[in-house]
């Protein structure tokens, strides 16, 4: 179970990481834009501001994602810090399940908020608003599934990890055998 939860992360991060390159790439290319028609040309050119912001937002979901996976989220540690043995490890898990609650929350109202706004055009590129607030509900699955992949490590414990995956791999090699 925890090796297809650990490999579904995976190619789901690397999806998202690809996905947030080509997005960096796209926001950096219209900003160079941007400058180059406003300080060269002396007009901006329309839309390259409005499709800077969306890929901005658009990374940042992902990326956002992409962090819980590695554990380098933005987080007030001194709690943690000074913490020791069980205690710090249960107030790691209890971290982790809230921040699945607020990924679950968020991954809820993204979708609420993607469909009423089907019919809304962005001012500048003319695109339905839904494709800027499906980031919300896009990146929450990648932080839920991160954040249970976590919760699925920390429960198991350092050395039981290593243990789970060896049965897991010792099971699964037994079942081809048996075909």
């Amino acid at each position: 179970m925890r090796n297809v939860v650990d490999k579904v992360c995976g190619l789901v991060n690397r999806i998202y990481g690809g996905a947030a390159l080509l997005l960096l790439a796209v926001l950096t290319g219209a900003m160079a834009v941007q400058v180059f028609t406003r300080y060269v040309l002396g007009s901006s050119l329309s839309g390259t501001e409005e499709l800077g912001r969306y890929c901005f937002i658009w990374m940042t979901m992902l990326g956002a994602s992409i962090c819980v996976s590695t554990d380098s989220h933005a987080a007030v540690t001194i709690l943690n810090d000074n913490l020791k043995g069980k205690i710090k490890g249960g107030h790691k898990i209890t971290v982790d399940f809230m921040i699945l609650a607020c990924a679950v929350l968020l991954f809820v109202q993204g979708i609420r908020m993607a469909s009423m706004t089907t019919r809304q055009l962005t001012p500048t590129l003319h695109i339905p608003m839904s494709v800027i607030y499906c980031s919300l509900p896009a990146g929450a699955f990648g932080i839920i599934l991160n954040g249970l992949n976590n919760l699925l490590k920390r429960i198991a414990g350092p050395g039981r990890t290593e243990e789970i995956t060896a049965a897991e791999e010792g099971e699964q090699g037994g079942e081809r055998g048996k075909r």
